[in-house]
């Protein structure tokens, strides 16, 4: 039987104003629910994190709430959890490799992409345009068969952070599935109840970071590693 393909998206920054903002997904293939997917071993690695590190209790995984010197180390270990996850397929994939999590990730200056799109639209209309196409990067992997096989997908979710998501993922969702590209199924989430957004989360911040100050250097090695 084919498998889901999910793709969790968080970003950081904000897509109205400043010089960085990161769009991040997280791609897997799983036949559960949103919210159990990864759980397995995003519990484990707040346990691990808890216990190295003496941060004591931690719930959501959240990049503001971590040492960025640890947050590489961190994906690292969550990769390992997840062959044991259960909630996540194995091999094959429809990548190229036997990784488990993949990712796709797009970085912008809001502020420079506002100025030249305000040439060519109404600058209060530059803003939503900048979030929308930042997200068809992140969905550009689905319309290169060399890159994703979709037949071995039985479908496509994507699950984006919060209701701000809402209206940009329907319309690229839209106009993919009318340029040919594949169906998707859309649907937010609370990133508190659903892991794969929080590592989502933790890659975006980290990315962003890393173009922004050259922090976070070996998470932002890992999510180049695992991008698709």
């Amino acid at each position: 039987m084919a498998e889901k393909l999910y793709i969790f998206v968080d970003e950081s920054g904000h897509h109205s104003r400043g010089e960085h903002y990161t769009v991040a997904s997280c791609w897997c293939l799983s036949k559960n629910s949103p919210q159990n997917v990864l759980n397995n071993a995003r519990r484990e690695l707040t346990r691990y994190i808890s216990n190295t590190d003496g941060f004591g209790e931690v719930g959501e995984l959240k990049g503001t709430q971590l040492p960025k010197d640890k947050i590489g180390s961190f994906l690292e270990t969550f990769e390992r959890f997840i062959y044991d996850d259960g909630t996540v397929a194995d091999p094959p994939y429809p990548w190229q490799d036997s990784r488990p999590l993949r990712c796709s990730y797009h970085d912008c200056n809001p502020e420079l992409g506002k100025q030249i799109l305000s040439k060519y639209m109404p600058e209060v209309d530059a803003p939503g345009a900048l979030q929308r196409l930042a997200l068809a990067r992140i969905l550009s992997p689905l319309t290169d068969a060399d890159t994703i096989d979709l037949e071995t997908v039985s479908e496509i979710h994507l699950v984006p952070d919060a209701h701000v998501w809402e209206t940009p993922a329907d319309e690229v969702c839209e106009l993919l599935e009318d340029n040919d590209g594949p169906a998707i199924e859309m649907e937010t989430r609370d990133s508190s109840q659903t892991p794969g957004i929080q590592v989502a989360d933790l890659m975006a911040y980290s990315r962003r970071n890393y173009v922004k100050d050259c922090d976070c250097e070996d998470a932002a090695n890992f999510v180049s590693d695992v991008s698709l």
